[in-house]
């Protein structure tokens, strides 16, 4: 086991934290440092929008600073990491009053992100592109994480204000051909997975499971390219394993470690740059200048993530 020391860990904070985002640095000091979720929600504040939903580029990867059910997504994750105090939930519910106000009814879901994200610096995966409701592709992201943030922090309203939502997002999962598994979309129902009643968590568990292990790429010299990952499914030790065995995340966990202090960063295995094929309509013109400030972006969110992680599992010592 390649485990790290506090030392360690605090170093490679001095020596890398300087490029991070102030959220991430925030997020550090409340994971590793000191739970106080105050400085985390006053930076938060500065992606939180009037209307109660997330923007101004939370998500590195699009950098629309109006409001967006993506970036609320993410946003959400954020809040929910934090001990839930009357200032967290404040946030919370107008994040979630926000989502209300969004929801469009013809596809039963959330719109990722609106047209207007083609105006501003973004990664092609994110191009908003005309299409019908019945056309979207990967409906459950991120509606179905979004309608378990719903069942989370309001589970007096619980399935019986969200049957039918609920009803479509497992008849989805269950039509999905089993070849054709998206580990975004699956992601999106673990994190919702927790708040499902019993009766739905029994029959939607055995698919979810066969969809994990469809994904997950088990072999470390696969995980420097952009592959599901075990800890992608098991972020935390108490979640529910779904075939996941514990030697594959002591596997990925060693690896972290070994990356860590070799590399002293986690970089994105992805970029902005258009690949073959790719519509010049679809690639933002100027991406060239503006992926370098997203990579250092996501270098803080993932060496962040991996440390949440490692941490977690006591690999921190």
């Amino acid at each position: 086991m390649q485990l790290l020391s506090k030392y360690e860990v605090q170093a490679l904070a001095v020596e890398t934290m300087a490029s991070w985002r102030p959220l991430e640095r925030a997020r550090y000091q409340y994971h590793m440092i000191s739970p106080d979720p105050a400085t985390v929600l006053s930076v938060l504040d500065s992606y939180q929008n009037p209307d109660g939903g997330f923007g101004n580029g939370i998500e590195p990867d699009f950098w629309l600073p109006q409001s967006s059910p993506m970036a609320t997504s993410v946003g959400l994750q954020y809040l929910s990491e934090l001990m839930p105090t009357d200032e967290v939930m404040h946030r919370i519910d107008k994040a979630l009053d926000y989502l209300s106000k969004a929801y469009d009814a013809r596809l039963k879901g959330w719109h990722a992100v609106p047209a207007s994200v083609n105006r501003y610096p973004h990664a092609p995966w994110w191009h908003h592109t005309s299409q019908k409701v019945t056309e979207v592709k990967q409906w459950g992201n991120p509606t179905v994480e979004l309608l378990g943030y719903f069942l989370k922090w309001h589970p007096d309203q619980g399935e019986t204000t969200f049957k039918d939502q609920l009803d479509y997002s497992e008849k989805h999962l269950l039509s999905m051909d089993p070849e054709h598994y998206e580990s975004h979309e699956i992601f999106c129902y673990l994190r919702t997975y927790p708040y499902l009643s019993a009766h739905r968590q029994a029959r939607l568990g055995p698919v979810l499971n066969q969809a994990v292990q469809k994904l997950v790429h088990i072999q470390p010299e696969d995980w420097d390219k952009y592959v599901a990952r075990p800890l992608d499914f098991v972020a935390h030790p108490r979640d529910e394993r779904f075939g996941i065995k514990p030697e594959h995340l002591t596997a990925q966990l060693n690896y972290l470690a070994l990356t860590l202090v070799n590399q002293r960063t986690i970089s994105p295995t992805w970029s902005w740059e258009p690949w073959p094929g790719l519509s010049e309509t679809q690639t933002w013109p100027d991406w060239k200048k503006d992926w370098p400030l997203a990579k250092a972006q996501w270098e803080g969110v993932l060496t962040l993530k991996a440390l949440i992680q490692l941490n977690e599992y006591s690999w921190i010592r």
